[in-house]
């Protein structure tokens, strides 16, 4: 479980000679195993923000602290999810489970004893041999979680980790993080497009403005993950605020 304290980060990218900025000025923090879900409008800079908490992408100014130390390079108890699974298609499910444990230079005999533990615990064991194009998107999610937990992470990084699923498979995958979060107490960025996913997920929820992002509102969520909060009317008040400062950032755009 880290804390994570972001202050006055700034992203730029040259394009065509030309400084565009994609991240203005966030400041903000995570307590050890909050999950803040992060949301915004398109193109706003989110998986920037991944990208920099990840310790892929230095930034242009500010500062990134984990644990009271600057964050200045790939660090390995961070751990990333993909929206596109990133799994490797020509390798089988229990191969792309075990890739981050391989690149860790771990022993085989651990390798094999976490993989299948894990993709037990996952409900993936009998797909073990099967490649990714054989199995649901739902699994291949499943595939990339496992692979991402077995590196036993103390920050989780996850963009868009559940947008090209239906919405029941979608939900199940929810609960499915829900629990392991609640085993292990991750402090979790949640990047999503959805505001049900962010007001039921999230402990805390940013908004970000259109780019260059900057926050709008960062709105504590004490129902977090509570399964009766989705049909509560707390629950509805939760995503119409969240709506209401999306709408605002885009008619300040205009």
């Amino acid at each position: 479980m880290d804390r994570v304290k972001v202050t006055d980060l700034n992203v730029e990218y040259l394009t065509g000679g030309d400084a565009m900025a994609a991240l203005a000025g966030l400041s903000f923090s995570a307590e050890p195993g909050e999950i803040v879900a992060v949301i915004g409008p398109s193109g706003s800079g989110k998986s920037t923000l991944v990208y920099c908490l990840a310790g892929l992408l230095p930034p242009t100014g500010g500062t990134i602290e984990i644990n009271g130390q600057r964050l200045t390079r790939v660090r390995p108890e961070t751990a990333v999810i993909l929206q596109d699974y990133g799994l490797i298609p020509w390798k089988t499910v229990a191969a792309n489970a075990a890739l981050g444990l391989k690149l860790r230079g771990e022993p085989a005999g651990r390798i094999a004893a976490d993989t299948e533990s894990s993709l037990r615990s996952f409900g993936l064991w009998d797909v073990r041999r099967h490649y990714p194009a054989q199995i649901s998107g739902g699994q291949r999610q499943r595939v990339a979680i496992a692979r991402a937990l077995s590196l036993n992470p103390s920050l989780l990084l996850m963009d868009e980790p559940f947008s090209s699923l239906d919405a029941l498979t979608r939900e199940s995958l929810q609960n499915v993080f829900l629990d392991i979060w609640r085993r292990d107490h991750l402090t979790t960025f949640l990047v999503t497009h959805s505001i049900e996913e962010a007001a039921f997920l999230g402990h805390k929820i940013m908004v970000l403005s259109e780019r260059p992002a900057r926050i709008l509102e960062i709105i504590d969520n004490p129902r977090q993950g509570d399964e009766t909060f989705r049909s509560s009317p707390e629950f509805l008040q939760v995503c119409s605020r969240l709506r209401q400062a999306l709408r605002q950032a885009s008619s300040d755009v205009a």
